[in-house]
């Protein structure tokens, strides 16, 4: 729900990881949310960012949402952050005093374990660290058809 305890709520995600956490964020804001919200959306195309517009327009009608979408390999012109969503977290952690944070993460395995061992690194412990992970994995059966098997 929208009753978040701490200060400072960030999310790192990455593309389809920011499903789960749209419908978190609309309804603590629903709910007058005064917490500080950072979401950096990982995605590696900017044509494939999901409810950019959405979460733009909600960064615009509230002071306290910060949307930051991180482009990978953009196609085009792009003026936001180039690179993996995980190290503009970095960089964002890094140059922080904050230590109250609670960080939601959604992602696949590789970019969670490494955000979570920077976050230990520089001090939050493990309750500030919220997280899932995904990773889809082809499996062949013996029709000799291909199924993906869902990991978390």
């Amino acid at each position: 729900s929208g009753d978040w305890s701490s200060d400072v709520c960030s999310s790192d995600l990455v593309g389809t990881g920011v499903v789960p956490f749209r419908s978190q964020i609309l309804d603590a804001f629903e709910k007058g949310c005064d917490t500080e919200v950072y979401l950096y959306h990982g995605n590696r195309y900017e044509d494939s960012i999901l409810y950019d517009d959405e979460l733009k327009a909600l960064a615009e009608k509230h002071a306290n949402f910060h949307y930051m979408p991180c482009i990978s390999r953009p196609k085009g012109e792009w003026a936001g952050f180039q690179g993996y969503v995980q190290n503009k977290l970095k960089e964002v952690v890094n140059n922080s005093d904050e230590k109250d944070a609670l960080f939601y993460i959604c992602g696949v395995n590789a970019m969670i374990e490494d955000v979570c061992e920077h976050l230990k690194s520089v001090g939050y412990e493990d309750e500030h660290i919220h997280y899932e992970k995904y990773d889809w994995t082809r499996v062949s059966t013996q029709r000799n058809f291909e199924v993906f098997k869902f990991f978390l």
